[in-house]
């Protein structure tokens, strides 16, 4: 199924789209860094939630969960922050 509309992408873009083939590489490449930028900024994110739950636990002598942490959009707006981020470096070079 992905091997399907990707290859669709592929002739769409080349056909109708006139974007050259040969620039298929840097972004690809520019994917790849945007995912590992989303994995970092997951990963700082479940880092920093973690830790404030843990303060907060400590400081007010009640049981907080870790799993507040475990969210689904966190995620997505991680994702999203990598987007921002890439784009506002890619503005500045």
């Amino acid at each position: 199924m992905v091997l399907l509309t990707s290859v669709v992408a592929y002739f769409l873009a080349t056909r109708a789209f006139r974007l050259e083939p040969r620039s298929l590489r840097s972004a690809i490449t520019e994917a790849l860094e945007l995912f590992g930028l989303s994995i970092v900024f997951l990963v700082a994110n479940l880092a920093v939630g973690t830790c404030l739950i843990l303060s907060a636990r400590a400081l007010s002598g009640r049981f907080l969960s870790v799993y507040w942490v475990n969210d689904s959009t966190l995620g997505l707006m991680s994702f999203l922050q990598a987007i921002v981020f890439h784009c506002w470096r890619r503005q500045a070079r």
